[in-house]
């Protein structure tokens, strides 16, 4: 988890050295960081994931609304018949 939360270079040092296969995923992070092809290739495809991690969320949303108005237009025709139902038994006296 150090690794994780590490701020800077010198704290990630102090990390690897204490861990040697956190010392390899450091080495391996610095040398694409250095290569600016690599990075950007990178770069591109974090963008790409999270715009449609966006893309999917918004769909789920709009599903989500859109199966919430047919429960509610089902909720509303339920309460009517509910009303219905009274109405006519407090008509026939029950």
């Amino acid at each position: 988890m150090e690794f994780i939360k590490a701020e800077g270079e010198i704290e990630l040092e102090a990390v690897a050295k204490r861990d040697p296969l956190i010392g390899k995923a450091v080495a391996r992070l610095m040398d694409l960081s250095a290569d600016e092809k690599t990075r950007l290739l990178y770069e591109a495809r974090e963008k790409e994931r999270m715009d449609n991690e966006s893309r999917e969320d918004w769909a789920r949303t709009e599903e989500r609304a859109k199966w919430q108005g047919v429960v509610n237009k089902k909720d509303a025709a339920l309460a009517e018949q509910a009303a219905l139902i009274a109405n006519l038994r407090a008509r026939l006296g029950e």
